[in-house]
C-alpha cells in the first residue's frame, strides 16, 4: 500500500492527503458451473468503493466461451464503457472504472476460466 498525492496523479483520482493507492495483481481461475449472469464468479472484492485503472486478460476458457465482465457496487452492476464487457480467450482489456467494490466474470460455457489482472485501486481514508 502506498500513499499518493495530487502531484503524482490527476486532480480527481481520489488521492491526496486522505487517499491511498494500492497495486493488486493476480493470476487465477474460476470454475463456472452455471452459464450466464446466474453463474457469475467473483474475481475481486473490496470492503469499500474504489476507483481503479487496470487490465484484465482472459488466459483460457472452455471452447468458444465468451466471458462477461461486471463491475458492481453493493451487488448492483455498474454501467461500464462499451467494448470492455466481453472477452474471449487471449483477449485483454484496459479500464478505468469509478466507484465499485466487486468484479465478476460469467461465461457462455461451463468449465474453468483462467485470467490475470492488475488493478490500481484508489480509495479515501478517514
Amino acid at each position: 500500500m502506498s500513499s499518493c498525492s495530487l502531484s503524482s496523479g490527476f486532480s480527481n483520482d481520489g488521492c491526496g492527503s486522505t487517499g491511498v493507492q494500492d497495486k493488486v495483481c493476480l493470476v487465477g481461475s474460476r470454475i463456472i458451473t452455471t452459464v450466464g449472469a446466474a453463474g457469475a464468479e467473483q474475481i475481486y472484492f473490496a470492503n469499500l468503493a474504489v476507483s481503479s485503472t487496470g487490465y484484465i486478460k482472459i488466459l483460457s476458457t472452455p471452447a468458444a466461451a465468451v466471458i462477461t465482465l461486471s463491475f458492481l457496487l453493493n451487488n448492483t452492476a455498474l454501467s461500464i464503457p462499451a467494448g470492455i464487457e466481453t472477452l474471449t480467450a487471449g483477449e485483454a482489456v484496459a479500464f478505468t472504472v469509478v466507484g465499485f467494490d466487486e468484479i465478476t466474470i460469467a461465461s457462455t460455457v461451463t468449465g474453468t476460466v483462467s485470467f490475470e489482472y492488475s488493478l490500481t485501486p484508489r480509495y479515501r481514508t478517514i
